[in-house]
Protein backbone atom coordinates (compact mmCIF):
# COMPACT_ATOMS: atom_id res chain seq x y z
CA UNK A 1 0.00 0.00 0.00
CA UNK A 2 2.93 2.18 0.70
CA UNK A 3 6.29 2.01 1.09
CA UNK A 4 7.49 1.48 4.57
CA UNK A 5 11.08 2.97 6.03
CA UNK A 6 14.01 0.93 6.37
CA UNK A 7 14.56 1.94 9.83
CA UNK A 8 16.23 -2.09 10.11
CA UNK A 9 19.51 -0.65 10.35
CA UNK A 10 18.73 1.19 13.29
CA UNK A 11 18.14 -1.35 15.73
CA UNK A 12 20.91 -4.29 13.88
CA UNK A 13 23.76 -2.07 15.05
CA UNK A 14 24.93 -0.97 11.85
CA UNK A 15 27.79 1.67 12.64
CA UNK A 16 26.97 4.77 12.89
CA UNK A 17 29.52 8.58 13.23
CA UNK A 18 28.54 10.90 15.79
CA UNK A 19 28.87 14.00 14.40
CA UNK A 20 30.47 15.30 18.00
CA UNK A 21 31.16 12.87 21.07
CA UNK A 22 28.56 9.69 22.46
CA UNK A 23 25.34 10.78 23.44
CA UNK A 24 24.72 13.66 21.04
CA UNK A 25 21.78 14.40 19.20
CA UNK A 26 22.95 14.30 15.48
CA UNK A 27 23.77 11.57 13.69
CA UNK A 28 25.26 10.30 10.38
CA UNK A 29 24.91 6.63 8.98
CA UNK A 30 26.91 5.80 6.40
CA UNK A 31 24.41 4.79 4.22
CA UNK A 32 23.62 8.58 3.98
CA UNK A 33 20.96 8.70 6.32
CA UNK A 34 21.07 11.44 9.25
CA UNK A 35 19.09 11.23 12.19
CA UNK A 36 18.83 14.62 15.01
CA UNK A 37 17.28 13.91 18.22
CA UNK A 38 17.20 12.13 21.55
CA UNK A 39 19.54 9.28 22.02
CA UNK A 40 19.84 6.57 24.33
CA UNK A 41 23.04 4.18 24.43
CA UNK A 42 23.79 5.62 21.37
CA UNK A 43 20.69 5.04 19.02
CA UNK A 44 17.43 7.24 18.43
CA UNK A 45 15.11 7.21 21.56
CA UNK A 46 12.97 10.04 22.57
CA UNK A 47 12.17 13.17 19.92
CA UNK A 48 13.66 13.15 16.45
CA UNK A 49 14.00 13.52 12.98
CA UNK A 50 15.12 11.21 10.50
CA UNK A 51 16.32 11.75 6.81
CA UNK A 52 16.50 9.30 4.27
CA UNK A 53 18.94 9.59 1.34
CA UNK A 54 15.04 8.93 -0.64
CA UNK A 55 13.79 12.25 0.43
CA UNK A 56 11.53 10.37 2.86
CA UNK A 57 11.16 12.20 6.24
CA UNK A 58 10.38 11.17 9.59
CA UNK A 59 9.60 13.41 12.91
CA UNK A 60 8.31 12.23 16.15
CA UNK A 61 9.02 9.59 18.73
CA UNK A 62 11.76 6.64 18.78
CA UNK A 63 12.30 3.92 21.06
CA UNK A 64 15.16 1.65 20.95
CA UNK A 65 16.09 2.99 17.67
CA UNK A 66 12.78 1.82 16.06
CA UNK A 67 9.41 4.72 14.60
CA UNK A 68 7.29 4.42 18.33
CA UNK A 69 5.12 6.43 19.52
CA UNK A 70 3.52 9.50 17.83
CA UNK A 71 5.01 11.09 14.76
CA UNK A 72 4.58 11.85 10.94
CA UNK A 73 6.25 10.40 8.08
CA UNK A 74 6.65 11.92 4.62
CA UNK A 75 7.11 9.90 1.74
CA UNK A 76 9.34 10.81 -1.10
CA UNK A 77 6.12 9.49 -3.50
CA UNK A 78 4.14 12.03 -1.89
CA UNK A 79 2.04 9.95 1.16
CA UNK A 80 1.90 11.28 4.83
CA UNK A 81 1.17 9.41 7.65
CA UNK A 82 0.61 11.13 10.99
CA UNK A 83 0.08 9.24 14.00
CA UNK A 84 0.33 6.30 16.15
CA UNK A 85 3.51 4.00 15.07
CA UNK A 86 4.82 0.60 16.79
CA UNK A 87 7.93 -1.10 15.38
CA UNK A 88 8.38 1.76 12.46
CA UNK A 89 5.14 0.21 11.45
CA UNK A 90 1.76 2.40 11.81
CA UNK A 91 -0.27 1.18 14.09
CA UNK A 92 -3.11 2.46 16.21
CA UNK A 93 -4.77 5.56 15.04
CA UNK A 94 -3.51 7.40 12.77
CA UNK A 95 -4.25 9.50 8.95
CA UNK A 96 -3.23 8.33 6.01
CA UNK A 97 -3.05 10.66 2.58
CA UNK A 98 -1.88 9.75 -1.07
CA UNK A 99 -0.92 12.27 -3.68
CA UNK A 100 -4.08 11.41 -5.42
CA UNK A 101 -6.35 12.84 -2.89
CA UNK A 102 -7.27 9.73 -1.28
CA UNK A 103 -7.42 10.07 2.56
CA UNK A 104 -7.84 7.33 5.73
CA UNK A 105 -8.51 8.29 9.17
CA UNK A 106 -8.65 5.34 11.97
CA UNK A 107 -7.32 2.43 12.92
CA UNK A 108 -4.04 0.51 12.11
CA UNK A 109 -2.82 -2.71 12.79
CA UNK A 110 1.00 -3.38 11.75
CA UNK A 111 0.72 -1.16 8.66
CA UNK A 112 -2.74 -1.84 7.60
CA UNK A 113 -6.12 -0.39 7.77
CA UNK A 114 -7.31 -2.86 10.70
CA UNK A 115 -10.33 -1.49 12.81
CA UNK A 116 -12.64 1.34 12.70
CA UNK A 117 -12.13 3.83 9.76
CA UNK A 118 -12.82 6.35 7.26
CA UNK A 119 -11.74 6.67 3.81
CA UNK A 120 -12.28 9.12 1.41
CA UNK A 121 -11.08 8.63 -1.92
CA UNK A 122 -9.74 11.13 -4.22
CA UNK A 123 -12.22 10.37 -6.90
CA UNK A 124 -15.32 11.43 -4.33
CA UNK A 125 -16.15 8.09 -3.07
CA UNK A 126 -16.02 7.27 0.90
CA UNK A 127 -16.14 4.40 3.07
CA UNK A 128 -17.57 4.73 6.46
CA UNK A 129 -16.96 1.05 8.91
CA UNK A 130 -14.83 -1.41 9.84
CA UNK A 131 -11.36 -3.03 8.19
CA UNK A 132 -9.61 -5.86 8.34
CA UNK A 133 -5.96 -6.58 6.73
CA UNK A 134 -6.22 -3.08 4.81
CA UNK A 135 -9.89 -4.60 3.31
CA UNK A 136 -13.09 -3.44 3.67
CA UNK A 137 -14.46 -5.90 6.14
CA UNK A 138 -17.71 -6.19 8.73
CA UNK A 139 -20.55 -3.31 8.95
CA UNK A 140 -19.76 -0.07 6.79
CA UNK A 141 -21.12 2.63 4.82
CA UNK A 142 -20.22 3.45 1.13
CA UNK A 143 -21.16 5.88 -1.31
CA UNK A 144 -19.77 5.87 -4.39
CA UNK A 145 -19.01 9.24 -6.58
CA UNK A 146 -22.04 8.01 -8.54
CA UNK A 147 -24.05 8.88 -6.09
CA UNK A 148 -24.95 4.64 -5.27
CA UNK A 149 -24.53 4.19 -1.82
CA UNK A 150 -24.53 0.83 0.14
CA UNK A 151 -24.84 0.54 4.04
CA UNK A 152 -24.33 -3.39 5.43
CA UNK A 153 -22.02 -6.04 5.43
CA UNK A 154 -18.41 -6.17 3.77
CA UNK A 155 -16.18 -9.36 3.27
CA UNK A 156 -12.82 -8.24 1.98
CA UNK A 157 -13.72 -5.79 0.01
CA UNK A 158 -17.10 -7.28 -1.26
CA UNK A 159 -20.90 -6.41 -0.30
CA UNK A 160 -21.75 -9.95 1.15
CA UNK A 161 -23.74 -10.62 4.06
CA UNK A 162 -26.67 -8.01 4.87
CA UNK A 163 -27.04 -4.80 2.98
CA UNK A 164 -29.15 -1.80 1.73
CA UNK A 165 -28.35 -0.86 -1.34
CA UNK A 166 -29.84 2.98 -2.65
CA UNK A 167 -28.49 3.92 -6.11
CA UNK A 168 -28.82 7.28 -7.53
CA UNK A 169 -31.42 6.87 -9.94
CA UNK A 170 -34.08 5.42 -7.24
CA UNK A 171 -34.20 2.03 -7.53
CA UNK A 172 -32.89 -0.07 -3.84
CA UNK A 173 -32.36 -3.27 -2.94
CA UNK A 174 -32.27 -4.52 0.32
CA UNK A 175 -31.42 -8.35 1.12
CA UNK A 176 -28.16 -10.56 0.98
CA UNK A 177 -25.33 -10.57 -0.66
CA UNK A 178 -22.59 -12.86 -2.21
CA UNK A 179 -19.10 -11.39 -3.54
CA UNK A 180 -20.84 -8.10 -4.20
CA UNK A 181 -23.77 -9.80 -6.21
CA UNK A 182 -27.77 -10.31 -5.15
CA UNK A 183 -27.64 -13.51 -3.69
CA UNK A 184 -30.15 -15.27 -1.54
CA UNK A 185 -33.29 -13.65 -0.37
CA UNK A 186 -33.71 -9.91 -1.18
CA UNK A 187 -36.15 -7.08 -2.23
CA UNK A 188 -35.57 -5.05 -5.42
CA UNK A 189 -37.72 -1.88 -5.95
CA UNK A 190 -36.99 -0.08 -9.17
CA UNK A 191 -37.70 3.63 -9.88
CA UNK A 192 -40.42 2.91 -12.03
CA UNK A 193 -42.14 1.33 -9.18
CA UNK A 194 -42.09 -2.57 -10.34
CA UNK A 195 -40.84 -4.53 -6.74
CA UNK A 196 -39.40 -7.49 -6.53
CA UNK A 197 -39.46 -9.90 -3.12
CA UNK A 198 -37.86 -13.25 -3.60
CA UNK A 199 -34.54 -15.44 -4.29
CA UNK A 200 -31.63 -14.62 -6.27
CA UNK A 201 -28.83 -16.20 -7.73
CA UNK A 202 -25.62 -14.30 -9.09
CA UNK A 203 -27.32 -10.88 -9.43
CA UNK A 204 -30.68 -12.87 -11.23
CA UNK A 205 -34.00 -13.41 -9.81
CA UNK A 206 -33.87 -16.85 -9.06
CA UNK A 207 -35.67 -19.28 -7.24
CA UNK A 208 -39.32 -18.70 -6.06
CA UNK A 209 -40.46 -15.09 -5.92
CA UNK A 210 -43.06 -12.54 -6.22
CA UNK A 211 -43.04 -9.70 -9.00
CA UNK A 212 -45.73 -6.92 -8.53
CA UNK A 213 -45.64 -4.35 -11.23
CA UNK A 214 -46.43 -1.44 -11.46
CA UNK A 215 -49.42 -1.12 -13.74
CA UNK A 216 -51.10 -3.68 -10.82
CA UNK A 217 -49.93 -7.52 -12.64
CA UNK A 218 -48.52 -9.51 -10.47
CA UNK A 219 -46.56 -13.08 -10.54
CA UNK A 220 -46.12 -15.35 -7.92
CA UNK A 221 -44.05 -18.35 -8.99
CA UNK A 222 -40.55 -20.13 -9.68
CA UNK A 223 -37.90 -18.09 -11.64
CA UNK A 224 -34.98 -19.07 -13.62
CA UNK A 225 -32.01 -16.37 -14.29
CA UNK A 226 -35.05 -13.36 -13.95
CA UNK A 227 -37.27 -15.11 -16.43
CA UNK A 228 -40.51 -16.63 -14.90
CA UNK A 229 -39.46 -20.29 -14.83
CA UNK A 230 -41.53 -23.51 -13.87
CA UNK A 231 -44.70 -23.39 -11.70
CA UNK A 232 -46.21 -19.87 -11.31
CA UNK A 233 -49.59 -17.75 -11.16
CA UNK A 234 -49.84 -14.29 -13.16
CA UNK A 235 -52.71 -12.03 -12.48
CA UNK A 236 -53.35 -9.05 -14.82
CA UNK A 237 -54.90 -5.71 -13.41
CA UNK A 238 -57.22 -6.29 -16.44
CA UNK A 239 -58.98 -9.47 -14.24
CA UNK A 240 -57.16 -12.54 -16.76
CA UNK A 241 -55.49 -14.45 -14.59
CA UNK A 242 -52.96 -18.51 -15.64
CA UNK A 243 -51.80 -20.72 -13.13
CA UNK A 244 -49.53 -23.13 -14.54
CA UNK A 245 -45.75 -23.86 -16.18
CA UNK A 246 -43.79 -21.28 -17.41
CA UNK A 247 -40.54 -21.48 -19.61
CA UNK A 248 -37.85 -18.89 -19.97
CA UNK A 249 -40.65 -15.85 -19.37
CA UNK A 250 -43.11 -17.42 -21.48
CA UNK A 251 -46.10 -19.46 -20.55
CA UNK A 252 -45.70 -23.07 -22.00
CA UNK A 253 -46.92 -26.21 -20.34
CA UNK A 254 -49.51 -27.22 -18.55
CA UNK A 255 -52.06 -24.37 -17.52
CA UNK A 256 -54.86 -23.01 -17.13
CA UNK A 257 -56.07 -19.48 -18.14
CA UNK A 258 -59.33 -17.99 -16.37
CA UNK A 259 -60.28 -14.16 -18.30
CA UNK A 260 -62.13 -11.51 -17.03
CA UNK A 261 -64.83 -12.32 -19.11
CA UNK A 262 -65.05 -15.95 -17.94
CA UNK A 263 -63.84 -17.32 -20.86
CA UNK A 264 -61.30 -20.64 -19.59
CA UNK A 265 -58.29 -22.72 -21.54
CA UNK A 266 -57.26 -24.91 -19.64
CA UNK A 267 -54.37 -27.22 -21.15
CA UNK A 268 -50.73 -27.26 -23.39
CA UNK A 269 -49.49 -24.10 -24.22
CA UNK A 270 -46.77 -23.11 -26.11
CA UNK A 271 -45.09 -19.50 -25.88
CA UNK A 272 -48.01 -18.11 -24.56
CA UNK A 273 -50.18 -19.33 -27.07
CA UNK A 274 -52.71 -21.78 -26.33
CA UNK A 275 -52.81 -25.61 -28.07
CA UNK A 276 -56.31 -26.47 -28.51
Amino acid sequence: MFRSPLLTFLIIGLFSISLSSCNTDALSYPTGEKYIGELKDDVPDGTGEMQWVTGDIYSGDFKNGAITGQGTMKWNIGNTYTGAWENSQPHGFGTMTWPNGDIYKGEWNHEQRHGQGDMTWGVGATYSGNWMADMQHGEGLMTWETGDSYDGHWKEDLQHGNGLLTYSNGDVYDGEWKESLYHGKGVLTWASGNCYDGQWKNNNQHGQGVLTYSTGDVYDGQWKEDLQHGKGVMIWSAGDEYNGQWKMGQISGKGTMTYANGLINKGEWLNSIFQP
